[in-house]
């Protein structure tokens, strides 16, 4: 009984390290500077993320609205993964039913994206915090996860000479939002006809 309990540790402790090194893997990807840039239709990626999410989404009965989003000129692998782990920590970190909206406003310089939430909310004061790598808020009994994905995130804008932030009152939901700028070639806002 006690050596399966020892492999019943050791095989949880090995799955844990597994995760993290995935998830540093992903961390260290966005950090490459030769990535391959194309014309992607944020409407048809965030449906690739949705069908990425699709078990987690059905298990948590969410609802995901999405407003009709322009095509631009990036890398198709940091979009997906951008709003892949806001999307999911939209679902996860709620304990209703999840209410999830993503969007953009456009203007003169910027691209303004936001996915925002009916979750936990986030204090004031951890709202730098978050996109530190490894700083997490909750216990992993609470809520799975390594730390990472929004760290990912701000890397992830940072490419782009953009920036990140949050606007949450804790209980009522959270709204992130990332701007690039429209000048910056890699996310060229391209006109729809």
């Amino acid at each position: 009984d006690q050596a399966k309990e020892y492999i019943s540790h050791a095989l949880k402790g090995s799955n844990r390290m597994k995760h993290l090194i995935e998830d540093l893997l992903d961390y260290s990807k966005v950090g490459s500077v030769n990535y391959e840039l194309s014309i992607l239709d944020l409407n048809k990626v965030l449906e690739d993320v949705l069908e990425n999410l699709q078990v987690m989404i059905k298990e948590k009965s969410a609802k995901i609205s999405i407003v009709n989003l322009p095509s631009i000129k990036a890398n198709e692998y940091q979009v997906v993964t951008l709003f892949q782990n806001l999307i999911s920590n939209a679902v996860k970190y709620c304990k209703e039913t999840p209410e999830v909206k993503v969007g953009y406003i456009d203007d003169d310089e910027y691209c303004i994206f936001y996915v925002e939430d009916n979750g936990i909310g986030i204090d004031d004061y951890y709202k730098d915090y978050v996109f530190q790598i490894f700083n997490r808020l909750h216990s992993k009994k609470d809520f799975p996860g390594n730390g990472i994905g929004l760290s990912i995130c701000k890397r992830i804008v940072n490419n782009l000479k953009g920036s990140i932030w949050l606007e949450s009152n804790k209980g009522k939901g959270s709204k992130f939002f990332f701007k690039v700028p429209k000048e910056n070639i890699k996310w060229q806002l391209l006109q729809k006809n």
